[in-house]
């Protein structure tokens, strides 16, 4: 198999992944604003990286069952940087996790603060319907005794 061919796919894959990057960190400012709308928007453009992503997966594949010590590289500048483009990758996924993992418990945060705000409304349409209530039941005692 080609290293040039290997080189290209890899710094093709850290290209998708930095802007997958990216997205993950508009994702986190967009939870944060709270925009359902900007939100998908985001989501939809990660599902494309995603796919593009995949494909270069697929089209790696045949390169993991190789020993990498075996590969003949053009010169050792090209295999270091192939080295250099795996670990960026490696450090680039490894925050894509994270920010991951920060947008989840955000939206959970945020869930949790509705969920409490719709029982507080809840409770305080209660109390206004059963004030309304005893108003009205008040109300008739009074023109009963005129």
């Amino acid at each position: 198999m080609s290293t040039i061919h290997l080189a290209s796919l890899l710094s093709k894959r850290l290209l998708y992944i930095k802007q997958l990057a990216t997205l993950a960190r508009r994702q986190y400012e967009v939870i944060q604003e709270n925009d359902i709308t900007k939100l998908l928007e985001v989501l939809a453009r990660k599902e494309y990286m995603l796919y593009e992503i995949g494909l270069i997966e697929t089209e790696l594949s045949p390169y993991k069952n190789e020993d990498p010590d075996a590969r003949v590289w053009n010169s050792e500048e090209d295999r270091l940087h192939a080295a250099g483009v795996i670990e960026q990758t490696k450090q680039i996924m490894a925050y894509i996790r994270e920010m991951e993992q920060v947008c989840h418990e955000e939206a959970v945060r945020q869930k949790e603060q509705l969920e409490q705000q719709a029982k507080r409304m809840d409770s305080g349409a209660t109390i206004v319907g059963a004030y309304a209530k005893q108003n009205t039941v008040t109300r008739g005692v009074l023109l009963d005794i005129k």
